[in-house]
């Protein structure tokens, strides 16, 4: 489901945000505050060279961006790295220092005034909540994130230390990863359970889980064929398989038809 699609038909998706700003943006002078906003935005265009429009929206917030991915997870935390290398070789005016938080969850993509395409949520606003957290330089992600991102490789799960529960100036509590792209950073305990679907589901349970899964794919878009493929992967029983792939769903009429 592309942006525009998911405008008009008014459906709230899941998808992952890259939320980042400027450190001591709005200290600066405002010839500094322009070079640094020139530079960071060409660090963004290079970073997502290559990625087709309509799989990602921007949103400018003024000391910084949001950048909404509604397809593969994977691209944000590798779009918010090489931004950051990008960024840190600026010297003299362009000079900056990021902080950036990433989150997965439900978005709802609206038209602005001008007819383009905007992006309201949870998903965004939990994003910004947890780039509140990181230091200069640093890429925090969300327990949603860092659940699903996780469990689509090994390499991938080693990438992330836990950092504990964090409480947000609403006092809402965050639980919050730190994600270092050089390198693993701790080694996490794999599930205990049977890696092979077939060994823990019947051949009629793998059916009306094949069949939810592309009804979860209806409602939202392309980030089902990673849910689906965690919830089979992490489930003990094909109860506990359908209630994770619900979960998914914001709506609770299309949660029901799954």
């Amino acid at each position: 489901m592309d942006a525009m699609d998911a405008t008009r038909s008014g459906r709230t998706i899941i998808g992952s945000v890259v939320f980042m700003d400027i450190v001591a943006y709005t200290k600066a002078s405002d010839r500094r505050q322009l070079a640094m906003k020139t530079a960071l935005n060409k660090a963004i265009s290079e970073a997502l060279d290559g990625m087709k429009e309509d799989e990602r929206i921007i949103l400018d917030t003024g000391d910084g961006c949001a950048i909404c991915f509604l397809g593969d997870p994977e691209d944000a935390m590798y779009v918010a790295g090489a931004i950051r290398i990008e960024t840190s070789k600026f010297t003299d005016a362009a000079a900056q220092a990021l902080r950036i938080g990433i989150n997965l969850g439900p978005l709802r993509v609206i038209a602005d005034l001008s007819g383009r395409p905007n992006v309201v949520g949870d998903g965004i606003n939990v994003a910004q909540r947890v780039m509140s957290f990181a230091g200069e330089g640093e890429i925090l992600v969300s327990r949603s994130y860092y659940e699903v991102v996780s469990c689509l490789s090994e390499d991938n799960k080693r990438m992330f230390q836990q950092l504990g529960v964090l409480r947000d100036k609403h006092v809402r509590e965050h639980q919050v990863y730190a994600l270092n792209l050089s390198g693993p950073e701790v080694e996490q305990p794999a599930p205990e359970i049977a890696s092979d679907p077939a060994m823990r589901f019947s051949r009629p349970e793998l059916e009306r889980l094949s069949f939810a899964g592309a009804r979860l794919a209806e409602v939202i878009g392309p980030l089902a064929t990673v849910i689906s493929a965690r919830a089979l992967a992490a489930a003990a029983t094909y109860e506990g398989a359908i209630e994770q792939m619900a979960a998914a769903i914001v709506d609770e009429g299309d949660r029901r038809a799954v």
